[in-house]
């Protein structure tokens, strides 16, 4: 009885033992690895944040006038010294190696003040990705010092509410794979941002930007032709150019580049341009060129589109017959085609769509019978017919 009772106590005793060991070791490691935010890192951090505001705004205006929701809170408040090692701060990135910040995320963080042109971000010169979207810094200029960034591969700068010159050393950016300088939230009924000489900037953007694989410039105020060096960015995979101005003919090798997703052209009303024969190659998902001054017919060849789910031309001179064609378009969900020139019937191989939910071709010339094959198309949910004449009208 007492053996068992000592051989317990020393179970105990040695249990305690090693548990101190444990938590010494602990505290000694600890104690030898310092935070990985360097301390200039977490005062430019801190810095930054004390040159603005926190103001709540949730509501935004999108490119068509409509409220949408944008889900904001402030990053910056969990900033605090007492918490040194910044790496660990909501927003923020780390070179695992050097702790250096390399990722500043402060989208939708109800920032609200001016950037200076002397700010404290421009000391963070091992940026990467830098998304500052969805702030109001109140009709601030567009700094020029972002090209002292040059380590920036992704720049977000998009319904920030700043004004304008977009300065050209921006395109010194030579790594940047995504920029977005949109402005879709209109607080002003003239442009925030615009481009002092497109002939010079346009080009040098293509020359400079070769790795760029997003360009979003909606709400721009270009008031330029797109030059057809734009064709040699074969990385570019999103164009975004909605509202800007644009006149003259587009270049339609744009539409070839091989690696585009999506193009976005719409309410450009001087912008010229016709549809090119697509390639087999080609990886277009969206285009859409609503009100523009696009004319000519749908190619045959639009049928290479494979993966296309979204075609809008509303709204602009396009004329000729609606190609067959596009019923072998079998992963096309919304197909928006009225207010053009369009002649003769709908061909029946729309109802081979399976995917389409948007059928509009409204405002054209169409004749002859409705193709009773749409009706079996269990994904439609909204279709429009008017101002043309079919034979049979739909009741």
């Amino acid at each position: 009885m007492i053996d068992s009772y000592y051989s317990s106590l020393r179970f105990f005793l040695h249990t305690i033992a090693l548990l101190f060991s444990i938590f010494n070791l602990f505290n000694t490691y600890a104690s030898l690895t310092p935070d990985l935010c360097p301390p200039d890192q977490r005062d430019t951090l801190l810095e930054f944040k004390n040159e603005f505001k926190i103001r709540k705004h949730d509501d935004f205006l999108d490119f068509d006038g409509f409220w949408i929701n944008v889900t904001s809170y402030p990053k910056t408040e969990s900033w605090a010294i007492s918490s040194s090692d910044c790496c660990n701060w909501d927003g923020v990135t780390c070179d695992t190696k050097s702790g250096k910040v390399i990722g500043l995320d402060l989208s939708c963080s109800c920032l609200h003040g001016r950037l200076e042109p002397n700010t404290s971000l421009f000391r963070l010169k091992h940026l990467r990705n830098l998304n500052l979207a969805y702030n109001n810094f109140t009709f601030s200029p567009l700094p020029d010092k972002f090209n002292t960034l040059m380590w920036l591969e992704r720049l977000n700068l998009s319904e920030s509410s700043l004004t304008g010159q977009i300065p050209t050393k921006i395109l010194q950016l030579t790594n940047l794979v995504f920029l977005d300088l949109s402005s879709y939230n209109s607080f002003s009924p003239s442009f925030l941002l615009c481009i002092e000489n497109p002939p010079l900037f346009l080009p040098l953007l293509a020359r400079n930007l070769r790795n760029l694989r997003a360009l979003h410039m909606s709400s721009v105020n270009i008031s330029s032709e797109i030059p057809k060096e734009f064709s040699c960015i074969w990385s570019l995979r999103s164009l975004r150019l909605e509202g800007c101005n644009l006149i003259g003919e587009f270049p339609s090798s744009v539409l070839l580049l091989p690696n585009l997703q999506s193009i976005r052209l719409d309410r450009n009303l001087e912008l010229s341009g016709e549809l090119p024969d697509f390639h087999g190659n080609n990886s277009m998902k969206i285009l859409s060129l609503l009100e523009t001054s696009f004319s000519g017919n749908i190619p045959d060849s639009i049928s290479n589109l494979k993966h296309l789910t979204f075609l809008t031309l509303e709204g602009s001179n396009f004329s000729g017959r609606i190609p067959s064609s596009l019923g072998e378009l079998s992963c096309l969900s919304n197909l928006l085609i009225a207010g053009n020139h369009f002649t003769g019937e709908i061909p029946s191989s729309i109802g081979n769509l399976k995917q389409l939910t948007v059928f509009s071709v409204g405002y054209n010339k169409l004749i002859g019978n409705f193709p009773s094959a749409l009706l079996n198309l269990t994904k439609l949910r909204s279709i429009h017919l008017s101002s043309n004449q079919f034979t049979v009208q739909l009741t």
